[in-house]
């Protein structure tokens, strides 16, 4: 199996033809025949349109037989996955190359950082931007990673096989060897199950995120740091002989465990294991890494001065050496000091593993406490390895474990937590009927509530309540509240990030979870009325309504003392999430980027007018119908001066797979993300956005929300077109997440089903409306008002639009209207079939035109032409799959009993495989 030509490296074939080889030995000349006709027909039908040929090619798959089919989706599904593999070794070889030759590649740190230095930037300027950066991504786990960790790790073994066959030295006997060796790991994956048999639980998932630290971060994470540090020393000669002390400027959350919006599944005692497995497992990377200078730091008690504090510390260690070492390393006292080390981390992670059992483990007096006693023993061995004249031994291994300690302390990411605001308001609402004086808080005014709850904030005593009166559902909530008290103690006081507020409306929402805060211990009153505060509360505006709404209920929240002396905590610092995915299934792509943008802006200028810091937290998905798209350009493609040094988001689902499954590729993603994120901050005048580029979004924005509500919102016939041309119901089926795909039970209207499952269903039918319907009409109207060379002004000079067309174009390539027109046969009426299709390819066709006249281009993505070579031949892959996908659906929906049909396991397999070939789901 060959990729076309042009579309990999020559070094690229070998895995495809393995993959060949392995099918005709494993299965057969039949199964083989049979995948060769329908690749090699349909990248014809790429190349020459041809019906006759393609009525023969979908007639070849109609007769195909269960196990044929079966085998034939798994052939190319597999072909994607070492497709994938060969891709990014390709960038990785390419960027090897270039700094091979001396150069630097685009958006590394030594071309960021000489960008900086042709601005006339000085080296402390330089350093200033660098401490001052936040670089926040955030592991969730909405359902949308197809592939089970057991199928990560296989591909991990591969890839490192596939690096060797590509080095320079290999000989021919050598390279004889690798490539018999990647055909038994492509043998053995063949023969895998790459659709779990099961649902996962929170655990799986919890297990599945640990698994990226353990992979590559854990590596690469410390040498991001070298990376930069040796580009500053590069480019400013007079810091070689300084020691660059960069801060801190990564830092990793998770959702995984602690994310309960709509998921039933994820709870209090969840969140607590959740907490127990990563410190678990960075404890773990710890001690192997101390296990390993404690064999490195030989030097012998004759040959150094040992500092004073070193010495103390032996000397109070002395019991507990000489119990457990004897003799042992007498002569060698870092060793020694090392070897006690390592064993206070194994009695720690025993510690927690025992809570994870039962629960209530017996105090270990060698157990840390906590990250600073642990940072404490190698800051002591530190500076006496300075002391003795050794300073460079300091800035290897151990320096690595230091940084890896300052950003994952004891808890590995910051957890966030997120619930729903109506079950904070039906706590409340609960609590306040059962107090002496009863209060009927629904009852209550917006204004009322906000008087009310900071009242009971700036109270004294605690709120006596009666818990026997209270719900399971708002006792659980309240348990959250007290479980958050439990472990910052247990774990760090760092463990937590914040608590998100998921359709946030109104002030009170915020209110509500600080007074459920207050009742755990997390904030209490002084006498005096000085509030003090442990826990960071942060709303989540989803909606276009919520976006616009963003604005007075941060107001509100900022005109309140108390509130004010919340954000103490956080150093006067408001976290705000803003959502993607559920504005843009609301409003469409236009809708959601123009007022999420405006809503960054107007937030950032609040914050700014009260004297807070914001820090935006961007719910970004993998596919731009959720925010998703290039990390850097995202980052660049902010409102100005919003960004301002620090930058949350979520990564998701497949995100996670392609960002960080290999150390390389978390070595690239994260260093175009900072470098980004430094571009991004510098100090520049901030100029306001010419107002005629404002006024034409608001024109293009108005007419294409217009275009999108018309054909998704409460119209019957899209719902219906939606849900039987598309596998929508069939990924609520595929194990791919512990949550489940509707917030309704039995609801299938737009409103119900969660933007993932929407932005998945039209993906995986190549119609991906979410990205892009609207913007043919908004582009007409604009070009027919006389208003191109202004979009073409946008275009030129402006970053967020060029970055809107550049993603636009991007999910334009994806979609594919011969491939949708199949599936617009699945819906049982044929009116609203043809109706509702050629009204999506209408807008299609218009959305290309327009986009053409505005940028100038002849062929979409233009600009980036390695991403528009990739999806282009990655096109001719999918439409197999693609096809076989809607003839299985047609039988699926001919079966009684759709769940036990025998096409049931084949489609989930095909979702698989597209999702793979596209590189996102939702």
């Amino acid at each position: 199996m060959n990729p076309p030509i042009n579309a990999l490296s020559d070094d690229a074939k070998v895995l495809p033809d393995l993959l060949g080889e392995v099918i005709k030995e494993q299965e057969g000349s039949a199964v083989f025949d049979s995948v060769e006709l329908l690749r090699q027909g349909f990248i014809g039908q790429r190349l020459q349109p041809d019906a006759t040929q393609k009525t023969e090619l979908l007639a070849a798959i109609d007769t195909l037989d269960y196990e044929s089919l079966d085998r034939v989706i798994h052939a190319f599904s597999t072909f994607f996955h070492l497709a994938n593999i060969s891709e990014e070794h390709a960038n990785q070889q390419a960027r090897a190359e270039i700094e091979e030759s001396g150069q630097t590649w685009r958006n590394s740190f030594a071309d960021t950082i000489g960008g900086f230095k042709q601005r006339g930037m000085s080296l402390q300027e330089v350093l200033d931007l660098v401490s001052d950066l936040n670089y926040y991504p955030t592991f969730t786990a909405h359902p949308t990673e197809a592939k089970r960790p057991i199928v990560l790790e296989a591909l991990q073994r591969i890839h490192a096989q596939y690096q060797s066959l590509t080095q320079k030295t290999v000989s021919d006997s050598e390279l004889s060897e690798i490539k018999h060796k990647l055909k038994a790991m492509i043998q053995i994956f063949w023969k895998t199950e790459a659709v779990r048999p099961s649902k996962p639980t929170v655990y799986d998932e919890i297990e599945n995120s640990l698994y990226y630290f353990r992979e590559s971060i854990f590596a690469c994470l410390p040498q991001i740091y070298r990376n930069l540090e040796n580009a500053i020393k590069d480019i400013y000669p007079e810091a070689r002989g300084q020691s660059l002390e960069i801060p801190n400027i990564v830092r990793f959350g998770t959702w995984v465990g602690g994310d309960r919006d709509g998921n039933p599944f994820v709870t209090p005692e969840i969140t607590r294991n959740a907490l127990r497995l990563q410190q678990i497992e960075v404890l773990k990377e710890y001690a192997r890494r101390v296990d390993h200078l404690s064999k490195v730091l030989t030097h012998s008690a004759d040959q150094i001065e040992l500092s004073k504090d070193f010495i103390d510390s032996m000397q109070r260690d002395q019991v507990r050496l000489t119990k457990y070492f004897g003799d042992k390393h007498i002569k060698e006292p870092y060793r020694r000091k090392l070897s006690l080390v390592k064993l206070r981390l194994d009695k720690t992670i025993a510690q927690v593993e025992a809570r994870l059992g039962d629960g209530s483990p017996s105090y270990d007096p060698l157990a840390f406490k906590n990250e600073a006693e642990f940072a404490q023993e190698l800051e002591v061995v530190k500076a006496s390895l300075i002391h003795h004249n050794e300073a460079n031994l300091t800035r290897g291994s151990l320096r690595d474990l230091m940084r890896l300690l300052d950003s994952c302390g004891f808890y590995l990411s910051k957890m966030d937590i997120r619930q729903e605001s109506t079950l904070h308001s039906q706590a409340i609402h609960e609590i306040a009927s059962t107090l002496d004086q009863p209060i009927d808080y629904y009852a209550l005014s917006e204004d009322e509530r906000q008087a009310w709850l900071t009242e009971q904030l700036l109270c004294t005593d605690a709120l006596d309540y009666d818990r026997r009166q209270i719900t399971i559902q708002s006792a659980d909530i309240i348990s959250v509240f007290e479980l958050m008290s439990d472990m910052r103690k247990e774990v760090s006081e760092d463990c937590f990030g914040s608590y998100i507020i998921s359709m946030t409306h109104e002030a009170s929402h915020l209110l509500e979870v600080a007074l459920l805060a207050k009742m755990a211990g997390l904030i209490s009153t002084d006498a005096d009325g000085t509030v003090h505060s442990k826990i960071h509360i942060a709303p989540l505006f989803e909606t276009v309504k919520d976006l616009e709404h963003a604005e007075p209920t941060l107001e509100s929240l900022f005109n309140n003392p108390v509130y004010r002396q919340l954000l103490r905590f956080t150093n006067d610092t408001q976290e705000v999430m803003l959502g993607y995915s559920d504005s843009c299934k609301d409003g469409g792509i236009l809708a959601s980027s123009w007022n999420l943008y405006k809503a960054q802006q107007n937030i950032v200028a609040l914050t700014d007018r009260h004297g807070i810091r914001c820090l935006l937290f961007h719910g970004r998905g993998g596919t731009i119908g959720r925010g998703g798209g290039p990390t850097h350009e995202s980052i660049l493609s902010q409102p100005k001066g919003t960004v301002k040094g620090g930058i949350k988001f979520t990564e998701q689902g497949e995100v996670l797979s392609f960002k960080y499954n290999f150390k390389a590729t978390a070595s690239y993603e994260l260093t175009v993300g900072i470098t980004g994120l430094m571009k991004a901050s510098l100090p520049n005048i901030v100029e306001d956005d010419k107002p005629e580029y404002v006024s034409m979004m608001e024109k293009l924005v108005g007419i294409g929300e217009q275009a999108y509500r018309a054909l998704t919102d409460d119209n019957v016939a899209t719902m219906q077109y939606f849900y039987e041309t598309t596998p929508s119901a069939e990924i609520g089926l595929l194990n791919i997440g512990s949550r489940p795909s509707h917030r309704k039970k039995a609801d299938y209207s737009k409103k119900s089903i969660r933007a993932i499952g929407w932005v998945f269903g039209w993906s995986q039918s190549r119609q991906n409306i979410p990205g892009w319907y609207g913007l043919g009409s908004a582009l007409t109207d604009a070009i027919d008002q006389g208003g191109l060379e202004t979009l073409q002004s946008m275009q030129s000079e402006w970053r967020y639009f060029q970055n809107l067309m550049s993603n636009s174009q991007m999910v334009l390539l994806k979609t594919d209207q011969e491939v949708a027109e199949e599936y617009s046969k699945l819906c049982s009426d044929a009116g609203i079939a043809e109706r509702t299709f050629h009204q999506m390819k209408h807008e299609y066709d218009t959305a290309i035109e327009q986009i053409k006249a505005v940028t100038g281009v002849e062929q979409l993505m233009a600009d980036f032409p390695e991403i528009g070579q990739s999806v282009r031949w990655r096109n001719a892959y999918l439409d197999p799959l693609n096809y076989i996908q809607v003839m299985l659906l047609g039988r699926l929906a001919k079966e009684e009993d759709r769940l036990n049909s025998q096409w049931l396991k084949p489609v989930l397999d095909s979702i698989n495989g597209i999702a793979t070939g596209l590189r996102n789901t939702g």
